[in-house]
């Protein structure tokens, strides 16, 4: 839990000056997120007796959060170490969505369901590691953003992305396969063999944008 966290403090203080002390009280981002980690264990408990009235806690504490902070981050979210999310809210994520290591979700971003009514039991995203998402970015329904993707600038994702795609536009097309090696820093990846084989394969260049502007059918 405190080591996942701890990745989360160092992703507001890569690159830059600030102490982590000064981070933690400075970003709103932080704060959702001590909530969530000191909260997710609890309410995925195997004992009920810990889960249940966990949740009850949970869901005062979160509501809390996304009142002072405009961030909605259900405890139940399954969420890896080092998420940044920039500034003030509104963020908000799904409690079924799940998110992979180092990702960066700028303001005005969205995991959520596609709004289906007959499919919301299996209905949110999944993000792979180290993805960007721009300001008022959406990724709706049961999709996968693959490792390494960026989604620009209100663009709406509603069909998945694969790896290293660059997709704007809504709906969102790709437009290259460049990923977001540009665009996502955190202590330890130039050394990461994930990213560095991730990026090994954008730098090959032969890599082609997909026939199909878009994506992996709907299953």
């Amino acid at each position: 839990m405190w080591q996942s966290y701890r990745a989360d403090i160092a992703r507001y203080t890569t690159g830059g000056t600030a102490s982590q002390i000064r981070a933690v009280f400075q970003h709103q981002g932080l704060w959702a997120l001590a909530v969530y980690r000191a909260l997710h264990p609890l309410v995925t408990h195997e004992r009920t007796l810990i889960r249940k009235p966990a949740s009850i806690v949970a869901l005062a504490a979160t509501k809390g959060i996304e009142v002072l902070t405009g961030i909605s981050l259900p405890a139940k979210t399954t969420v890896g170490p080092g998420l940044f999310i920039a500034h003030f809210g509104p963020v908000i994520i799904n409690s079924d969505a799940r998110i992979g290591a180092y990702v960066s979700l700028l303001h005005g971003t969205t995991l959520g369901n596609s709004g289906r009514w007959d499919n919301l039991e299996d209905d949110s995203p999944t993000l792979g590691d180290r993805v960007y998402l721009g300001a008022g970015a959406c990724v709706l329904g049961k999709v996968t953003v693959g490792d390494d993707a960026v989604v620009g600038a209100n663009a709406t994702v509603t069909k998945s992305l694969p790896p290293r795609a660059v997709a704007v536009g809504s709906p969102a097309k790709i437009v290259s396969m460049r990923g977001a090696f540009r665009y996502v820093a955190y202590v330890g990846m130039v050394d990461d063999p994930a990213r560095q084989a991730s990026l090994a394969i954008m730098q090959e260049g032969n890599e082609p944008i997909p026939d199909d502007p878009a994506f992996t059918p709907r299953r």
